[in-house]
């Protein structure tokens, strides 16, 4: 099979702790673009902390996926292909139940992000994402001009998966996702990165069959489940794992660099210095 379109997620896939990208990961996308590949981001941040990878990994211009979906941003012109909002009422009614509980809610609306206070996990995401953040108590936190693109709330896995029951009422109207361990989110019902991928994949004239996946999250499954080959990194959440076609190592030990030289450009000469390297686990 002759791959076309290549679509990885950023952290836990391209990046790992402290958002590092190893020098195999590096050499491996240049590797896979200079044998025709296309690589395109698809990812949970906004279009302007996607907008930096993009240029530091020296991407082909083309759409990234951002808001896990909810937008595809065309780079480097910094058009938007689409970018999806929320319905306002589920919306209000999921800051005013993860600020009432003490969650640190954050919002996006249009190219701004609003927080719900400022303390450490604000500074770290603030930093790792470079974009700025704007405090806002949880009254002034809805007052929006355009519902939000998404909502972001972080805390504890335990304190999360207990505010994930209580949104489940809105279930049939958002679509919630958790991207990390510590996050989750509440995007538009019809947001996702298969989606996405779907419709970048007609517009650029790429079969289904052409397009590969890799991703870590449970924000990646429907992106996994669409491609026509999904690949999951060895630490994926369990429900990555099983839409996965395959599973490759984890981000510490390189994994998307096998992923690329093993199912992308097979029997790339560079495959030889993958820390780790030979067969996948499947």
């Amino acid at each position: 099979m002759t791959f076309r379109l290549l679509a990885v997620d950023l952290d836990g896939t391209v990046m790992g702790p402290g958002d590092r990208i190893s020098p195999a990961v590096r050499q491996a996308l240049r590797a896979a673009r200079a044998a025709g590949v296309h690589v395109l981001l698809a990812t949970g941040r906004t279009g302007q902390s996607a907008a930096v990878y993009w240029r530091e990994l020296e991407l082909d211009p083309g759409p990234t996926i951002c808001f896990n979906g909810a937008g595809v941003l065309e780079l480097p012109a910094g058009s938007w292909w689409f970018r999806l909002t929320l319905p306002d009422g589920p919306a209000r009614a999921v800051v005013a139940a993860a600020t009432e509980r003490g969650f640190l809610t954050q919002v996006y609306v249009g190219d701004e992000l609003w927080v719900s206070r400022e303390d450490p996990r604000v500074r770290r995401y603030v930093e790792s994402n470079h974009i700025p953040a704007w405090v806002r108590p949880p009254a002034e936190l809805v007052r929006w001009p355009s519902p939000p693109i998404k909502i972001l709330v972080q805390g504890e896995p335990p304190d999360l998966a207990d505010l994930r029951a209580v949104l489940a009422e809105w279930a049939s109207v958002v679509r919630i996702v958790s991207s990390q361990r510590d996050y989750l989110e509440i995007l538009p019902q019809e947001a996702g990165k298969g989606r996405a991928l779907a419709a970048i994949a007609r517009r650029l004239g790429v079969p289904r069959a052409s397009v590969a996946a890799v991703g870590d999250g449970e924000n990646d499954v429907d992106m996994l489940e669409w491609a026509g080959l999904g690949i999951a990194m060895g630490q994926a959440h369990p429900a990555a794992r099983a839409a996965a076609d395959v599973v490759v190592p984890t981000v510490q030990e390189d994994g998307l660099a096998q992923a690329i030289y093993t199912y992308i450009i097979p029997g790339h000469p560079l495959a030889a210095g993958i820390p780790g390297g030979g067969p996948p686990r499947l």
